[in-house]
């Protein structure tokens, strides 16, 4: 039997070069058509694939988390078949809450920067604490020797990815025109089933361990993402405003 290229990241490689490239071609659709100033239009088209992409290796690490947790909670903390299994049952209800609360959330953190700053930027502030609560429940999870420690940082991990996926979604919207809002919603939904299934089903050669250091550094990227599109759309209203 002749081995696949690069052993088990081939396939995940690929699967990973041919969402990114779906993820753009599907921004860069979107971003036609924008009805508005020529600077909306460039902030529009620059924005949205960045958002979308930025999605993705969130998806993905929670994608490994659950593919991933089960074996290796049973080698690092013992823990037993059922106590694993619920909790994975009990990851949902902190990212449905989170999400529930995620705009209220924003809306809170949009007045305070309002109010220190003079400038909108709660979703930017929501988005990225999402980003840096997913990285925080992995870098607690690794060194996880038994259940209370992994019943501390799951729940983390579950709020982060909560914050993470409306605050994201949210920002793609307002680079739209209204009537491309349900795409982007559907875009979202589906960049979130692409990146999870790839996942459970390219990488069952992994060590559980590596799995989840690679999880931490996916979960870690869409914070840098947005740092560097947040950033660099400060510089320009700096610019402007100079």
């Amino acid at each position: 039997v002749r081995e696949a290229p690069f052993g088990p990241w081939g396939g995940y490689l690929a699967a990973t070069a041919g969402l990114g490239l779906l993820l753009l071609l599907l921004a860069g659709f979107f971003g036609r058509g924008y009805r508005g100033q020529g600077t909306e239009v460039a902030e529009a088209k620059g924005r949205t694939p960045l958002l979308l992409l930025a999605f993705w290796p969130a998806a993905a690490s929670l994608g490994l988390l659950l593919a991933f947790l089960p074996s290796w909670a049973r080698e690092r903390a013992g823990v037993s078949p059922d106590v694993i299994r619920l909790l994975l049952m009990a990851l949902p209800v902190p990212v449905a809450l989170t999400q529930l609360l995620a705009g209220p959330i924003a809306d809170l953190f949009d007045w305070a920067v309002w109010r220190m700053a003079g400038r909108h930027g709660g979703r930017q502030v929501a988005l990225s604490l999402g980003a840096l609560l997913l990285g925080a429940g992995f870098v607690l999870l690794l060194p996880a020797g038994d259940i209370s420690a992994l019943a501390n940082a799951v729940p983390i991990v579950g709020v982060g990815y909560g914050l993470l996926g409306p605050s994201l979604i949210a920002l793609v919207a307002e680079s739209l025109p209204r009537r491309r809002w349900g795409l982007a919603a559907g875009l979202y939904l589906a960049a979130a089933a692409l990146a999870g299934s790839p996942v459970l089903a390219l990488l069952g050669g992994l060590a559980p361990s590596t799995a989840l250091y690679l999880a931490l550094g996916l979960a870690l990227l869409p914070l840098v993402l947005t740092v560097l599109l947040f950033v660099g759309k400060r510089r320009k209203e700096t610019n402007d405003v100079g």
